[in-house]
């Protein structure tokens, strides 16, 4: 099954590599007319400044409540004890229902201040198909330029640092974990693949992507400047932050050139889902 996987990887990698190539061929022959300019997504000249923080502030305080909760209904759990399998269990749960809560006020503000309804924000206003297709192609070429990224910075990581030790990912210990009752993974899947790429989307891109083209007047400086954050926002691995950052380049320049969130939101559910899919079936 391991050569399995690893052959089909690197036949992705090779259609997401083809992408990138055509992607850069087209902005190289259009390059006085920026590739982005199809159809610009809303702009939120209405959204209050003091609002970007609110999905920051669900996040936070929500986990922070529903953590201990968590941990007194089951036995051994000790949030003091990261590595208690019980723990894990009861972050991943919080977490989880905290970035529901998020989403939710992430929509609220997107939907009142930025679209002019709650489907505009999301959707747009151009075909499903278009935005299906560029999420598909978005998640293959990002595919390629993320494990890329991510081997270029483990190497020169481990270059430096012979002996460094990565940290390892508390959604994947999870999934690999044979201790874990059933209910584990399903939850597992529904966070990393339908949950966290709805909340992150309407947030990065929807919101901060949004307003900071708005203080830059630039769509690639505001698309780099919330891939960064982006990236920083995933520093519990400080190794995935480089590729993580050309993650939400890719994702924001899908954004930028459909008008619309339902590309983002399928590239990101796609790259999590594959992750997740190899992580599972690997023995």
């Amino acid at each position: 099954m391991t050569l399995i996987l690893d052959r089909v990887n690197w036949v992705l990698i090779g259609f997401g590599s083809a992408v990138c190539l055509w992607l850069l061929v087209q902005l190289i022959r259009n390059r006085q007319a920026s590739p982005l300019v199809a159809f610009a997504p809303p702009r939120g000249e209405r959204l209050p400044l003091e609002l970007i923080v609110l999905p920051i502030l669900v996040l936070a305080v929500v986990q922070s409540l529903i953590a201990p909760l968590l941990a007194d209904s089951r036995a051994g759990a000790d949030l003091t004890d990261l590595e208690n399998p019980q723990t894990q269990i009861v972050l991943a749960l919080s977490q989880n229902i905290a970035t529901v809560c998020a989403l939710l006020a992430t929509y609220w503000v997107g939907s009142r201040y930025i679209g002019e309804s709650g489907n505009t924000f999301v959707l747009g206003r151009k075909r499903f198909t278009g935005d299906l297709s560029a999420g598909v192609l978005g998640a293959l070429a990002a595919l390629a330029l993320c494990q890329g990224t991510l081997a270029a910075t483990q190497w020169m990581i481990v270059y430096f640092d012979p002996q460094h030790q990565f940290p390892e990912h508390r959604v994947i210990n999870l999934m690999i974990s044979p201790d874990q009752p059933g209910w584990v993974r399903p939850l597992m899947w529904m966070g990393a693949a339908v949950i966290t790429p709805f909340a992150e989307e309407f947030f990065f891109r929807g919101i901060l992507q949004t307003i900071l083209f708005r203080w830059v007047k630039s769509r690639w400086m505001a698309i780099l400047a919330a891939s960064i954050l982006f990236g920083f926002a995933h520093s519990d691995q400080p190794q995935v932050v480089p590729a993580i950052t050309a993650f939400g380049i890719v994702l924001g320049v899908i954004y930028e050139r459909r008008g619309s969130l339902t590309g983002p939101i399928i590239a990101h559910a796609i790259f999590n889902a594959k992750t997740l899919l190899w992580v599972t079936l690997a023995p």
